[in-house]
């Protein structure tokens, strides 16, 4: 029977009575089978799950592999772009500079033109713990360049916007003062008589004279010397057939000894260089010629200046 059974005594430490387990060989292999099969069967389960898993983090890592890659790609061109605009902002700057210059406007230097932008302090930023280190560091250097960029941004758009102002003033006041000739430079023009004291032709007396003469042919082109509106138009007994026109920012110009009376009526806007006039030799005039004569107001006076100063074309 022994050899047909096996038997399994269990003797406990606590001294109880002692049991006793028989069971057929036939029992203890398929036992034995069935704890194998079932101890493979569970390293087949741990295996396949294992295979899985690894596959799993296999292809998590080659997506983050991937997309560190693309991600580091983007910083890159995001780098780019920022040096570009970088390099666009510098020269925006330095015409800023030189408009400034032109303007006489002072330069505000460039802890100014910063405004004092530092580092990227707005707390952590969030990406912190999702990329590596080295992308956060070009992201955070990026963040930093861009708020920068935006803040140089804005002075030199102030900046533009006041120098703008400015021509625009400055355009206003070159094209409201006397500048030109007030005949055609071709016209075989020649200046008769100056600015200042002289002897009158007709009385032999020294007086001032508060214009200069320009003489030429009967007829030729009066032109006005800038901008401006009529002021009055009219007939006297010493100047003749004349046009006063005011261009604002307190001048005034006057020409007289017209050939007939201005087309032009009191109000009516001109511009520098259109005709206003022919010359002639109306009022006392001993000859065809243009009394032309500047005034500039100061305060509630108004005081003859030398035409010659505002004659840039002759």
């Amino acid at each position: 029977m022994w050899k047909r059974n096996l038997t399994v005594m269990v003797i406990p430490h606590n001294r109880d009575q002692m049991r006793q387990v028989r069971a057929s060989r036939p029992t203890v292999w398929g036992l034995g089978a069935a704890l194998l099969f079932g101890c493979l069967a569970l390293a087949v389960v741990f295996y396949a799950l294992g295979y899985f898993v690894n596959r799993q983090q296999e292809t998590k890592l080659l997506a983050l592999t991937s997309e560190n890659t693309v991600l580091r790609n983007q910083v890159s061109r995001l780098q780019q772009k920022v040096e570009g605009l970088r390099e666009n902002v510098n020269d925006l700057t330095e015409m800023d500079r030189k408009f400034r210059i032109w303007v006489n406007l002072a330069e505000p230097g460039d802890d100014v033109r910063k405004m004092g932008v530092g580092g990227y302090t707005t707390g952590a930023p969030e990406w912190e713990g999702h990329v590596p280190h080295d992308i956060g560091e070009r992201l955070a250097r990026a963040n930093t360049d861009v708020d920068q960029l935006l803040r140089e941004a804005r002075f030199l758009e102030a900046s533009f916007d006041h120098i703008g102002s400015i021509l625009d003033q400055n355009e206003i006041a070159r094209l409201h003062t006397p500048s030109i000739l007030p005949v055609p430079p071709q016209s075989g023009y020649w200046i008769s008589s100056g600015f200042g004291y002289r002897t009158n032709p007709f009385t032999g007396a020294r007086q001032f004279h508060k214009g200069i003469d320009i003489a030429g042919r009967s007829g030729t082109k009066i032109l006005a010397t800038a901008n401006g509106r009529v002021e009055s138009v009219g007939k006297d007994r010493y100047l003749g057939w004349f046009i006063a026109i005011d261009h604002g920012l307190d001048y005034r110009t006057l020409y007289a000894h017209l050939l007939k009376k201005p087309s032009l009526g009191v109000g009516q806007t001109v511009k520098r260089g259109q005709v206003v006039g022919k010359m002639g030799r109306s009022g006392r005039a001993t000859a065809p010629h243009l009394h032309y004569a500047v005034t500039k107001r100061n305060g509630d006076k108004e005081h003859p200046v030398n035409p010659r100063k505002f004659i840039h074309n002759k």
